[in-house]
């Protein structure tokens, strides 16, 4: 993420420059004709290969890349140490009801755990801790997780999945995420998440082992 204070300094220290230059420029006669178009050195840009790493053979150990999609879930996994198995989980970017991109959610399939899957959903840095995040399937009967820490990224909920949970959304046509912004209270943000391609994407994942506690 980037340093807001650092940013802002760049942008006062650029803007002070452009305007001692602007300055200087004004108390000398404006150039004649086209001179003054062929002075400024515009970019009309190019396009940046952004393609996600498909085969674990283009990255290093403990990098992501993507090996499918899957409607509208991506399968992200990451190159483990060799002689060791990928950890995969599915992915879904969240957008508010204008598309504006808004928060994450990654869901893994456990074994030797409580719950049949782990997810975790990561949401703007000003949103309401207090109240959490709300899930609920098809218009079902909502849920509520505590929003557990927040980082750089934003601040996450661990969320436990039950059989019965998993059931629903096998079922569903779609999930919505509900949070708070510290800005507004009283406002509630709807999340969409898209079930479409879920039970082929989660049937597929490869299972977590969890370690027994001791």
């Amino acid at each position: 993420m980037t340093n807001r204070f650092g940013a802002g300094l760049l942008l006062s220290l650029a803007f002070a420059m452009s305007s001692a230059a602007y300055a200087q420029d004004a108390a000398q006669p404006a150039p004649s004709g086209n001179d003054g178009a062929s002075a400024i050195d515009l970019s009309a840009g190019e396009p940046v290969n952004q393609a996600r790493p498909t085969s674990r053979d283009e990255v290093q150990p403990g990098q992501l890349y993507v090996p499918k999609t899957v409607q509208d879930w991506e399968v992200r996994c990451g190159r483990a140490p060799e002689g060791q198995a990928d950890p995969c989980q599915m992915y879904q970017l969240l957008r508010d009801s204008s598309g504006t991109p808004t928060a994450e959610f990654t869901m893994f399939r456990l074994e030797g755990a409580s719950f049949e899957a782990g997810a975790m959903i990561v949401t703007p840095l000003e949103t309401l801790l207090t109240r959490g995040v709300t899930f609920a399937v098809d218009g079902g009967e909502p849920k509520r997780y505590p929003l557990k820490y927040c980082n750089a990224s934003g601040c996450v909920a661990e969320v436990g999945f039950s059989a019965d949970d998993i059931a629903a959304m096998k079922r569903g046509a779609k999930a919505v995420v509900t949070i708070v912004p510290v800005v507004s209270q009283t406002t509630n943000v709807d999340l969409t998440l898209s079930l479409a391609g879920f039970t082929a994407t989660y049937n597929d994942l490869p299972l977590r082992k969890v370690a027994p506690q001791q």
